[in-house]
């Protein structure tokens, strides 16, 4: 399992407007699809478009056994 956590507190989330979260966590998840895609190995910290640190992306205990849409098969 991939844990993902970002914190939306700062002024890249644009907290005085109701939807502003929605720009930067998109760029975010975006930017970490491309890094996992890359090859990088988690766990990464999730920076906003600012440089701030904001989040991270780690791996549960569990480890990922299967792509997904696939059944492990016994």
């Amino acid at each position: 399992m991939i844990r993902i956590e970002i914190g939306t507190g700062n002024e890249a989330f644009r907290p005085g407007q109701a939807e502003g979260w929605r720009q930067e966590a998109a760029w975010l998840l975006h930017d970490l699809a491309d890094r996992i895609h890359s090859g990088r190995a988690l766990p990464l910290v999730l920076r906003d478009y600012n440089g701030n640190r904001v989040g991270l992306a780690e791996l549960e205990p569990e480890t990922i056994s299967a792509p997904a849409g696939e059944r492990e098969t016994a």
